[in-house]
C-alpha cells in the first residue's frame, strides 16, 4: 500500500482544511515530519491510519475524540485518503462520529460516522480541488462501500490482507511501541506472518487431514460395533457358530417342505367339497324366498284392483277438463274487470280536486308579478352603491394593516432588546461551564483506557466460569451415560437370554404338533422311523409366531439403544476433554493480563463504577462540544440581533406616516356613503336579501303554472282510462254467460252425478303415471315369480339339503394340520433366511472395515506429522513459519549488524516452551562483544529501537521477494531516533535511504535537528494560537 494523497478537515490540531500531495515528493521519497511538540506530527500518521481502519496508530484515541477544538461549527470532521495497491487506485472517505448543527433552526445534532471506498480507474498523478486533493483523469470510478463503517473495513483488510493491529505493527512504528515487534510472542507473531505470508493453508491442511483421520477411526469402530451388534441381535456369538447353525437346519427344512405340501392338498379338498355343499343349500333357501316372495305379491290383488277402478274415472275427468278450466278463467276475468273499473273511478274523483285548488293558486299569480316589479327596482338601486362600498372597504383595511405594522415594528423593538441581553448573559455563563469541563476532561483518556482492559479481563473471566460450569455438568452427564450404558448392557443381555428361551419353547411346540399326527407304521416326517416310543408332548403354553417375532424386535432395539448410548459416551468424552482445554488456555489469557483473582461479579461492580465515571466524562465532553458550537452561534447571533434592531427602528418611523395618510383616505371614503351600508359587507348582505326576495317570486310563479297544467293532463287521462274499462266490462259479461251454458251441457253428459264428484276425481299427470306404473309393475312382476319357482323346482327335483356342519369340522381339522406344518416350515425358514443375510452383512462390513484400516495407515501418519504429534512436535505451518522467520532475521540482521557495528544479530530461538505454550517464534539477540545469546527484552532503548527498525526492514524485504498478497510498500516512523548516538544515527539513515533506493516510500517523524540536514524532503508542520497547518519543503 503506497498513500497518493491525504486531505484532514477539522481533524486532531487541524481545525481547517489540510491537503498532503505526496507525489510532489518525488518517486519512493524519504522524508522527515518535522514540528514541535504537541503540532500534529503523529496525528498525520493517525490520519491514515483511520481513513483505512477507523482506528489511530495509537490505538489510545477514539475517532470520536479527533474532532479540532479550533473548527468552526458548520466544519465537518473528516479524512479522505487516496492510495495505490497493486497497481490499482482506491479513494476512501470516513467520518467520525460528532456533533453538528442543525440544518434547520437552533440547537445540534448527532453525525453518526460513515465511511465511503471507491476504486479509481486513472493514473497515479494528482490536483487539488476546492481544497481535496483527488486524482487527475478520475472520471470513472466505482462505489465499493456507500455508508457502512464496518463493510469499508472489511474490504480494507481484504485487500491489504492486514487488520488494523497488524498494520500498525508492520508498516507503523508508532511512538513509544518499538518493542512491541521485538517482545510479541510466538503466538501473537504466528498471527502476523501467517497473514504476511498467506500460509493458511497450511494450517487449513492441518485440520482437513486432523479431521480426516479422526473421521476414518470412527468410522472403523463404527463397522466394528455394528458386524459385532449384527451377531449378537441374530442370536450367535461369532462367525463360526452362525456357519454350524445353518449346517444343520438345511435338512430339517426340507423334511418340514414335504410334510408341508401334503396338508395343503388335503386342505384344499377339504375346502372344494365344503364350497359344493354350500352352492346346493344356497339353491334351496332361493326355492324358498321366491316361493314367500309370490304368495306376499298375491295378498296385494284388491289394492290393484281399487287403483284400476281410481285411474278409470281420473282419464274420464281429465277429458272434462278444457271446459271446466274455460269456465273458471271467465269468472275470474269477470271479478279482476269489476275490481279495475272501481279503482279508476276513485283516481278521476282525486284528480278533479287537486285540478280546482291548482285554478285558485293560478288566479292570485298577478299580485305576485307586482311585488317581483318592486323587488327589482329596489335591487337597481342598492348595486349602484357598490363602487362607493368598495373603496371604503379598500380604506378601512390599508388603515389596519398600517396600524398593525406600527404595533408589531414596536413588540419586535423590546423583544429584539430582550434577546440583545438574554444573549449577552447566556454567552458569560457558557464560557464559564466551557472552562470547567474543559478541566474534568483530562483524565478521560487513562480512565478509557483502564475501561477498555477491565472488559477483556471480565469477557475472559465470564467465558472461563461459563466452561468450568459446562465442565462440571458435562463429567455428570459422563457419569450418567456410564451408569446408563451398563443399565442397557444388562437389560440387552435379558432380553437375549428370554428370547432364547423363548425360541426354545416356540420350537418344542412345533414338535409337540407334529407328534400328534404321527400313525402306528407310519414314517415320521422329520427322521423317518416307523417306531414312536416316545413322542414329544407339550406340558407349556406354546408361544405364538407374533409373540416370538415381537421378542426377537425388541432384542434388536434394546442392541441399537446400546450402540447409540456407547456413541453418545465417546462424543461427550471429547467434549469434556475439550472443555479442559479451553479452560487451560483461558487461565494463560488470565495471568498474561494480570487479572486479580476474584469472581466475574466482583469485575462487573468494578466494571459499572468505571462505565459510569467515563459515560460521564463523555457526557462532559460532548456537554463541552456543544458548549462550543452554542458559544459561536451565541457570537453569531449578538450581531445579528444588532443590525436587526437598526433596521427595525427606521421601518417604525416610515411606517408611521403611511398610518397618517391611510386615516385621510378613509375618512374621505365614509362621507360618500350612507352610514348604514358602511360597515364591512352590509351592501352585499341588502342585496343578496333583495335578490333572494326576487328568486323565490320567480320560483313561486312558475310552480303554480305547471302544477296547473300538470294536474289538467292527469284528470283527461284517468277520465278516457274509465270509459275503456267499461267497455271492456260489458264484452266479458257476455263471455262468462257463454262459459257457463257450454260447462252445465258437458257435466250432464258425463259420469259424474255433480261438480263435486267430478272435482274428487280429477288427478294430475304425475299422479295419473304413478298409478299405470304401479298396475304395470304388479302384472310384470306376478309372471317373473311364477316363472322362477317353476324353474327352481325342476332344477332341484331329486336333491336333498345338505349336512354343511360335517363339511366345517372337516375343513377345520384339515386347516390345523396345514396351519401347524406351515408354522414348522416358516420358522426353519426365517432362521435359515436371517442366518444367510447376517452372513452376508458380516462379510461386507469386514471388506469395508479392512478398506478403512488401509486408508487410516496413510491418512493417520500425515495427521501426525502435520500436526505435530511427531519428533519436536512442530506443526507444518509452525515449521513453514520459521523457516520464513529465518529469512526475515537474515536480512534484519544484517541491517542490525551494520547499525550497532558489528555486535548484534538477531536470532529465532528453537527451545521449546514449557508447558502448552506456543514456541519457535520467539527472539533473541547474539552480542558479538560477549559472545552470549540473550534475550530481546535486555536491549536499551536505542538498541530495541535499532532492533525494531532492522525487523521492520527485513519483514519488509522477505515479504516482497516472495511475491505474495501482502505488499509493504512504505514504512511509517514515529520518533526513536533522539535515543541513537550521532553514528549510530547516521548507520540508520544510510539504511534507510537504502531502503528508499529499493522502491519503499519512507516518513520518518522526529525531532532531531541532524535529520533536517540528511532529508531535504519533509513535511513542516506549523503550529499557532488558530490551530496547526502543513506546508510541504522539496528540492
Amino acid at each position: 500500500m503506497r498513500p497518493i494523497s491525504l486531505t484532514m478537515t477539522a481533524f486532531g490540531p487541524f481545525p481547517g482544511k489540510e491537503s498532503i500531495d505526496f507525489n510532489r515528493m518525488g518517486e519512493n521519497p524519504l522524508f522527515l515530519i518535522n514540528g514541535p511538540t504537541g503540532s500534529g506530527k503523529t496525528t498525520i500518521l493517525d490520519a491514515i491510519c483511520f481513513a483505512l481502519y477507523g482506528k489511530t496508530t495509537g490505538d489510545e484515541r477514539e475517532g470520536s475524540q479527533m474532532r479540532a477544538d479550533l473548527a468552526t461549527a458548520g466544519q465537518l470532521t473528516e479524512v479522505t485518503l487516496v492510495f495505490e495497491l497493486a497497481g490499482h487506485y482506491y479513494r476512501i472517505r470516513r467520518v467520525p462520529e460528532q456533533l453538528k448543527p442543525k440544518a434547520r433552526g437552533e440547537g445540534v445534532t448527532h453525525q453518526s460516522p460513515e465511511a465511503q471506498l471507491w476504486k479509481l480507474e486513472c493514473s497515479a498523478s494528482s490536483a487539488e480541488v476546492n481544497g481535496v486533493v483527488l486524482l487527475q483523469e478520475s472520471e470513472k470510478e466505482q462505489l465499493i462501500v456507500s455508508s457502512k463503517v464496518t463493510e469499508a473495513t472489511r474490504e480494507i483488510e481484504n485487500l491489504t490482507g492486514l487488520n488494523a493491529d497488524q498494520f500498525r505493527q508492520v508498516m507503523v512504528l508508532p511512538q513509544g511501541k518499538f518493542r512491541q515487534l521485538l517482545m510479541s510472542d510466538s503466538k501473537e507473531r504466528e498471527q502476523i506472518f501467517s497473514q504476511l505470508f498467506q500460509t493458511h493453508v497450511y494450517k487449513q491442511l492441518e485440520e482437513r487431514l486432523k479431521f480426516k483421520a479422526s473421521e476414518i477411526r470412527q468410522q472403523v469402530e463404527k463397522q466394528r460395533q455394528r458386524k459385532q451388534g449384527l451377531l449378537e441381535g441374530t442370536g450367535v456369538e461369532s462367525e463360526q457358530e452362525l456357519v454350524k447353525e445353518l449346517e444343520q437346519l438345511q435338512p430339517q427344512l426340507l423334511l418340514a417342505n414335504a410334510d408341508k405340501e401334503r396338508h395343503q392338498r388335503q386342505f384344499q379338498q377339504a375346502a372344494e367339497a365344503l364350497q359344493k355343499a354350500n352352492q346346493l343349500s344356497k339353491s334351496f333357501q332361493a326355492l324358498n324366498s321366491t316361493r314367500m316372495e309370490y304368495q306376499q305379491l298375491l295378498s296385494n290383488s284388491e289394492q290393484i284392483n281399487a287403483q284400476r277402478q281410481q285411474l278409470e274415472r281420473a282419464e274420464q275427468a281429465q277429458k272434462l277438463s278444457p271446459e271446466f278450466t274455460q269456465w273458471q278463467r271467465c269468472q275470474h276475468e269477470q271479478s279482476q274487470i269489476d275490481e279495475q273499473c272501481q279503482l279508476a273511478e276513485q283516481r278521476l274523483q282525486e284528480s278533479l280536486g287537486r285540478l280546482q285548488k291548482a285554478q285558485v293558486s293560478l288566479d292570485n299569480c298577478p299580485g305576485l308579478e307586482q311585488q317581483l316589479d318592486g323587488y327589482k327596482q329596489q335591487l337597481a338601486l342598492l348595486q349602484s352603491y357598490g363602487a362607493r362600498a368598495e373603496e371604503l372597504n379598500q380604506a378601512q383595511q390599508r388603515f389596519k394593516q398600517q396600524q398593525s405594522g406600527v404595533d408589531t415594528l414596536a413588540q419586535q423593538q423590546e423583544k429584539e432588546q430582550n434577546a440583545l441581553a438574554a444573549s449577552l448573559a447566556d454567552k458569560e455563563r457558557m464560557e464559564r461551564q466551557h472552562q470547567q469541563l474543559q478541566e474534568q476532561l483530562l483524565s478521560l483518556t487513562d480512565k478509557q483506557r483502564s475501561l477498555d482492559q477491565l472488559n477483556e479481563v471480565i469477557r475472559i473471566r465470564v467465558e472461563f466460569e461459563k466452561v468450568i460450569s459446562e465442565q462440571s455438568k458435562t463429567q455428570q452427564r459422563l457419569q450418567q451415560a456410564e451408569v446408563k450404558g451398563k443399565q442397557l448392557k444388562a437389560g440387552y443381555e435379558q432380553q437375549r437370554n428370554q428370547t432364547k428361551m423363548l425360541e426354545m419353547r416356540w420350537h418344542q411346540g412345533q414338535a409337540a404338533l407334529l407328534a400328534l399326527e404321527l400313525e402306528t407304521g407310519m414314517p415320521c416326517p422329520v427322521c423317518g422311523s416307523r417306531e414312536h416310543p416316545d413322542p414329544t408332548t407339550d406340558d407349556q403354553l406354546t408361544p405364538s409366531q407374533h409373540e416370538l417375532d415381537q421378542a426377537r424386535s425388541q432384542v434388536e432395539a434394546a442392541h441399537q439403544q446400546l450402540i447409540d448410548a456407547r456413541e453418545s459416551y465417546q462424543g461427550m468424552k471429547k467434549d469434556y476433554e475439550h472443555l479442559c482445554e479451553k479452560i487451560t488456555q483461558l487461565q494463560g489469557r488470565l495471568t498474561e493480563l494480570q487479572a486479580p483473582d476474584i469472581s466475574s461479579t466482583e469485575l462487573i461492580v468494578q466494571q459499572s463504577a468505571l462505565e459510569r465515571e467515563v459515560k460521564t466524562l463523555f457526557a462532559q465532553q460532548q456537554q463541552a462540544q456543544q458548549l462550543l458550537i452554542e458559544l459561536q452561534q451565541l457570537k453569531l447571533t449578538e450581531a445579528d440581533l444588532r443590525k436587526q434592531s437598526d433596521v427595525t427602528q427606521k421601518l417604525q418611523t416610515e411606517q408611521q406616516a403611511q398610518l397618517a395618510a391611510a386615516k385621510s383616505q378613509l375618512e374621505r371614503a365614509e362621507a360618500e356613503l350612507p352610514e348604514s351600508y358602511r360597515l364591512s359587507g352590509a351592501l352585499e348582505k341588502a342585496i343578496s336579501q333583495v335578490q333572494s326576495e326576487i328568486a323565490d317570486r320567480q320560483t313561486n310563479i312558475e310552480q303554480i303554472r305547471q302544477l296547473f297544467q300538470q294536474y289538467s293532463e292527469q284528470w283527461h287521462a284517468n277520465e278516457a282510462t274509465l270509459k275503456s274499462l267499461q267497455e271492456r266490462k260489458v264484452q266479458l259479461q257476455e263471455k262468462l254467460a257463454i262459459a257457463s251454458v257450454t260447462w252445465e251441457q258437458v257435466l250432464a253428459a258425463s259420469l259424474f252425478d255433480s261438480e263435486l264428484a267430478f272435482q274428487q276425481a280429477q288427478l294430475d299427470d304425475t299422479q295419473i303415471l304413478t298409478l299405470k306404473q304401479a298396475i304395470t309393475d304388479f302384472d310384470r312382476l306376478s309372471a317373473e315369480l311364477k316363472g322362477a319357482v317353476t324353474q327352481q323346482e325342476v332344477s332341484l327335483k331329486e336333491q336333498q339339503p345338505p349336512d354343511l356342519e360335517h363339511y366345517q369340522q372337516s375343513l377345520v381339522a384339515a386347516e390345523e394340520l396345514k396351519r401347524a406344518s406351515d408354522a414348522a416350515w416358516q420358522a426353519l425358514d426365517r432362521r435359515i433366511t436371517q442366518l444367510s443375510d447376517t452372513e452376508k452383512k458380516v462379510q461386507q462390513y469386514l471388506a469395508e472395515q479392512a478398506d478403512l484400516e488401509n486408508h487410516y495407515r496413510m491418512v493417520g501418519t500425515l495427521s501426525d506429522v502435520a500436526n505435530g504429534k511427531t519428533g519436536n512436535k512442530i506443526s507444518l505451518q509452525r515449521f513453514v513459519l520459521s523457516v520464513l522467520l529465518d529469512d526475515v532475521l537474515i536480512e534484519a540482521s544484517r541491517r542490525l549488524n551494520l547499525m550497532s557495528k558489528g555486535r548484534y544479530q538477531l536470532l529465532r530461538k528453537e527451545d521449546r516452551a514449557k508447558g502448552n505454550k506456543a514456541s519457535g517464534l520467539e527472539l533473541e539477540v547474539e552480542d558479538a562483544y560477549t559472545g552470549k545469546v540473550r534475550s530481546v527484552a535486555t536491549l536499551s532503548g536505542g538498541e530495541s529501537f535499532m532492533a525494531a527498525l532492522s525487523m521492520a526492514l527485513g519483514l519488509s524485504d522477505v515479504v516482497q521477494a516472495y511475491a505474495g498478497g501482502i505488499r509493504l510498500d512504505t514504512l511509517f516512523i514515529d520518533e526513536g531516533f533522539g535515543s541513537l548516538d550521532p553514528e549510530s544515527l547516521e548507520l540508520a539513515v544510510r539504511t534507510l535511504i537504502d531502503l528508499q533506493a529499493s522502491g519503499r516510500m519512507v516518513g520518518v517523524i522526529s525531532h532531531v535537528t541532524e535529520l533536517k540536514e540528511q532529508m531535504p524532503v519533509r513535511l513542516d508542520v506549523i503550529a499557532d494560537r488558530e490551530g496547526s497547518r502543513v506546508k510541504l519543503v522539496a528540492p
